[in-house]
């Protein structure tokens, strides 16, 4: 019996497990980029601007974004020529039990562009300014105020000069995670600026 001979016989078998395998190991990699976008798509939370959304045993509301003067800004503030300094207000309402008010103090803050870039909030390059001025680091409730009341954080983010403060939009995750029984996994608020995209 000859090599081609062999090949001849055993082609259709070999190239049908050639295809077998190939179906075995890109079956479940496509399955799951499928099942990735779809939760992707579902773990955005759409907030309207102005308006409130609920997430992890709280309602959130995006007050509005302003850029800071310069000249307001310490002088010992050694940031690039190009950047600047955009304050965000955020508005939180936990509800009145242990959960809620401990799940919101961890959040996450990220200010993204239409161009995909973005940028978090408190940056190591303010914690100087953010002290000085008494801003928050994360979303916990200010010790003054009641447990259970609403209260407004502000957060500084440090942006390059060439990004509109109206083609912004804010995403807000709480970090560790929520129990899978509060969000499910993954979930964010993405909040739209008044007067944004």
């Amino acid at each position: 019996m000859s090599a081609a001979g062999w090949w001849r016989r055993q082609g259709p078998w070999l190239l049908g497990a050639a295809v077998l395998a190939a179906g075995a190991v890109a079956g479940p990699y496509f399955d799951r980029q499928r099942e990735f976008r779809i939760q992707r798509a579902e773990a955005a939370r759409a907030v309207p601007a102005g308006a409130w959304g609920r997430y992890a045993g709280a309602e959130w509301r995006l007050r509005g974004v302003t850029v800071q003067d310069q000249a307001m800004l310490p002088r010992d503030l050694q940031l690039p020529g190009n950047a600047r300094v955009l304050l965000a207000e955020l508005e939180i309402r936990p509800d009145p039990t242990a959960a809620g008010e401990s799940n919101v103090a961890r959040c996450t803050l990220r200010l993204r562009d239409g161009r995909g870039r973005s940028w978090q909030s408190a940056p190591e390059a303010l914690l100087t300014y953010v002290r000085r001025a008494g801003l928050a680091l994360d979303c916990e409730r200010p010790r003054d105020r009641p447990v259970g009341q609403p209260y407004v954080a502000r957060l500084p983010f440090l942006l390059p000069d060439d990004v509109a403060p109206a083609a912004l939009r804010l995403e807000l995750q709480l970090f560790p995670l929520p129990p899978e029984d509060v969000e499910p996994p993954g979930t964010y608020l993405d909040m739209a600026l008044p007067g944004g995209r």
